[in-house]
């Protein structure tokens, strides 16, 4: 008997028991129920693996491990197999709707296989979707993996805000008729690292998008957002966010208050993302105006104090408003500090690092372009320098410094890796002559890249795991094979690539076509979930666009650039091209499109256990972010989409 045979005679069902077995190719299994009408129908389906006292669990874009990585007792998703009862966001059992997760499948590793079950996303019955969800349970050492239809969430939805009590769904027919669903059993040898053979072959033998978006129409409408609504002329510096609605902000700023968020971060969500998108803009298009906006903006924040008593930037710029404060305004009154570290001295090496990688880049491929390139050149030599004495004393990096006397912080991650890049720039053009601390880095790194323990990158959410780590990675890897040329760190980078499919979304949402997202009918197949606290799809992937496309050409691997392309088309349907389109302006950008049910509000549990914390704001228990987007443009989004917009022009030129 095949080992998906033992697997499908043990699977135990709750709820409605399926009359009818059909297998079908590659181990699927067709199920079918027959409902009458009025009858409610759910069905949860469990399958008992091998005993084992350390399972290790893989949700994509949910769970790798137990996430315990994270000291900083954030609240997402956490296992923890000696609980008798739920508490805060930690459990010995957890089920998803399959929209939060980047490949529809659950799976355990026993310390010599993996243990897989996958499900149909969602079916559709009598015209209705019905949403599947899966997840895992573990009692008395043995793990389950398990799968519902329709969907069920416990012991807590991880949706962002207060409203976090557990879910269970059932569908009431209209009339009789069948329902059917497939799924899959199957259990694979290997290492835990072998998992990504499974999910790169899934994501490849489902269809990509296979029209392309326009990059030339894409940079005009970015680079028009920029200017036009991000740029603030008046105070030289470029809003973090602009509201679509100007009357509603025209009303806000009416009641003393504002819709846009004025502050603008150094790297990572602006700052240099932008500096760098529209300088690359101005040089190609000759466009005075662009580059005389990044000009006065620097001019502004040298002026008004960037560097810190340490020497480092500070990570942040949010112009104390008195007639109008506000709760995004800086924590000093200079209007600098540490963006949004928890500690406003503490300046995040990822953040830092971004903006100084993006900086030198440019000097490389613009300096003689700009008037304050000789300033620039000694405050990112005199920064690469202060983090390369740190190197020295021994690895790792740390996640943060400070901003007083540069020392590290306590906080760990892999992110501060990027500043090997920034590294690599430098002796790029001739600054940097110490590649022996290159190879050293990366041969610190290459473990964590191997093992997928990469973590820390985004600031807001502490030492969790993230998409941007892998992002990270990749581009650092590359960055230093260019220079050392050794096969093990372009292999390295390869592997880094690899993870993108623990957070890559394989399939399409079915989505209610009178949502916005429904009526453009706007795919998911091809974001990127952010991380395991922030349960949404992102764009930065295209941070990557032109590492992948160069592993392909490296390799003649077509699947790196498969993976550009599907994020680049994913990316550039979110960008709207004229006035009005998703109640947005031309080149518009937002950071949240609601494929899944998510907030950035912080999850708490008060409302229904013990818990002293609330989330940031009360967003009543009605609400439900799902097929619309965030009525704001992102200053990253739209740089990061102008940015690739070039870069991808230029490559169809040469």
């Amino acid at each position: 008997m095949s080992m998906s045979s033992i697997l499908k005679s043990s699977i135990q069902w709750s709820g409605c028991t399926p009359e009818l077995i059909e297998n079908a190719p590659d181990d699927w299994i067709h199920y079918k129920w027959s409902t009458t009408r009025g009858g409610p129908f759910s069905a949860t389906c469990r399958i008992p693996v091998t005993t084992t006292d350390v399972p290790f669990w893989c949700i994509p874009g949910l769970f790798w491990g137990d996430n315990q990585q994270d000291s900083t007792g954030q609240y997402y998703p956490r296992f923890r197999k000696d609980l008798q009862k739920p508490e805060k966001f930690q459990s010995s059992f957890w089920e998803f709707h399959t929209h939060r997760m980047a490949q529809p499948l659950v799976a355990v590793h026993d310390g010599a296989a993996w243990w897989i079950l996958e499900v149909e996303p969602h079916t559709t019955v009598d015209g209705q979707v019905l949403h599947a969800s899966v997840g895992f349970e573990y009692h008395d050492g043995i793990p389950y993996l398990l799968a519902s239809l329709p969907f069920a969430e416990r012991p807590y939805q991880h949706v962002g805000h207060d409203y976090t009590m557990p879910v269970s769904t059932s569908w009431i027919p209209s009339q009789a008729c069948d329902v059917l669903w497939k799924i899959r059993a199957r259990k694979v040898s290997g290492d835990r690292s072998s998992l990504l053979d499974i999910l790169q072959d899934n994501y490849h033998s489902a269809p990509s998008i296979t029209e392309s978006a326009d990059p030339v129409a894409c940079a005009e409408a970015t680079c028009h957002a920029l200017m036009d609504w991000h740029y603030h002329p008046q105070q030289a510096y470029f809003r973090y966010t602009v509201a679509f609605d100007r009357v509603g902000q025209q009303l806000a700023e009416a009641g003393g208050a504002s819709l846009d968020r004025h502050e603008m971060g150094i790297g990572w969500v602006s700052g240099w993302v932008v500096f760098e998108a529209l300088i690359e803009w101005a040089i190609a298009h000759r466009d005075s105006k662009a580059l005389e906006a990044v000009e006065k903006t620097w001019s502004h924040l040298q002026a008004s104090g960037l560097v810190s008593p340490s020497g480092f930037w500070w990570t942040r710029y949010a112009p104390q408003r008195l007639k109008n404060p506000s709760i995004f305004d800086a924590r000093f009154p200079d209007g600098f500090d540490g963006n949004w570290m928890p500690d406003p001295l503490h300046l995040h090496l990822r953040t830092l690092g971004d903006a100084v990688l993006r900086a030198t880049r440019t000097l490389r491929r613009h300096g003689g372009s700009l008037p304050f390139a000789q300033s620039l050149q000694r405050q990112v030599l005199n920064q690469a320098e202060a983090i390369a004495d740190i190197a020295r004393k021994g690895w790792p990096l740390p996640m943060a410094v400070s901003a007083r006397d540069g020392a590290p912080t306590s906080q760990q991650g892999t992110a501060g890796m990027i500043w090997i890049s920034v590294w690599a720039e430098l002796h790029a053009i001739g600054l940097w002559p110490d590649v022996a601390l290159i190879e050293q880095g990366l041969d610190h790194y290459r473990h964590a890249v191997q093992t997928g323990n990469l973590y820390g990158a985004p600031e807001d959410v502490g030492e969790c795991v993230t998409s941007e780590d892998v992002y990270i990675a990749i581009n650092t890897f590359l960055d230093g094979y260019r220079i050392t040329k050794r096969p093990e760190d372009l292999e390295t980078a390869i592997q880094a690539a690899r993870w993108l499919y623990v957070w890559r979304k394989s399939f399409n949402h079915a989505m209610d076509p009178r949502t916005i997202l429904g009526t453009y009918q706007l795919r998911s197949r091809g974001g990127d979930l952010a991380s395991f606290k922030n349960n949404h799809l992102h764009i930065y992937g295209l941070d990557t666009d032109t590492s992948l496309r160069e592993l392909s050409r490296l390799t003649g691997d077509s699947r790196c650039k498969q993976l550009a392309d599907d994020h680049w088309n994913f990316s550039a349907q979110l960008t709207p091209l004229v006035d009005g389109q998703f109640n947005a302006y031309r080149g518009m950008v937002t950071e949240q499109f609601y494929f899944i049910d998510w907030s950035a509000l912080g999850n708490s549990v008060y409302l229904h256990e013990s818990d002293s914390r609330k989330s940031a704001y009360d967003v009543g228990p009605h609400y439900r972010n799902h097929g619309n987007f965030a009525g704001f443009s992102h200053a990253w989004c739209t740089a990061l989409v102008l940015k690739t917009a070039i870069d991808r022009q230029a490559s169809t030129v040469s």
